[in-house]
């Protein structure tokens, strides 16, 4: 929907998970595009849910909204997914946006795999021109991480299946 969108000029602006609904045969629905702007649009205002905000969404007057805009707040939900939380947090709308202003890499667990985690670093990469150019290349991201993803468990379980194989190997008659 995003991709189609910026093909169209269109940025969203508010991707997070209540804005994005699956249907009941697995279609995904990407809502609430009440804030959308043109590709190019200058920021006058600060719009958009806080909690997932690209840096560049608060600087009225500051560079253009593109699909780069939009390649952020799609990985804030991923992100969320991870790690149980949006990107910015805080007990006051003040310190959100000051986390959103300081848009620190946000440091995994062991149980997110690293080329995931670069891939999340890289969407959500502080300035716009970290990050990966359109929703095409931050899919193709992903979808290198899945098939990384097919090849550790493949490893994982040649690694157990060879133990198995040396313990019985160990065993005496």
């Amino acid at each position: 929907a995003l991709a189609f969108a910026h093909s169209r000029g269109i940025v969203h602006r508010d991707v997070k998970p209540d804005n994005v609904m699956v249907g009941e045969f697995g279609e995904v629905y990407l809502l609430d595009w009440g804030i959308a702007a043109r590709v190019g649009t200058v920021p006058s205002s600060i719009c958009g849910t806080p909690v997932y905000m690209a840096p560049e969404m608060l600087s009225p007057g500051g560079p253009p909204l593109d699909a780069r805009t939009d390649v952020y707040l799609l990985a804030a939900p991923l992100h969320e997914c991870l790690v149980g939380a949006p990107p910015h947090r805080g007990t006051t709308l003040e310190t959100v946006l000051f986390s959103i202003a300081r848009a620190e890499p946000h440091p995994y667990g062991d149980d997110v795999p690293p080329d995931l985690v670069e891939v999340l670093h890289r969407a959500m990469a502080p300035t716009v021109d970290g990050r990966p150019p359109s929703m095409a290349a931050f899919r193709e991201l992903l979808t290198e991480h899945l098939g990384h993803r097919s090849a550790a468990a493949l490893a994982t379980s040649a690694r157990t299946r060879l133990e198995q194989l040396e313990d019985l190997v160990r065993v005496k008659p």
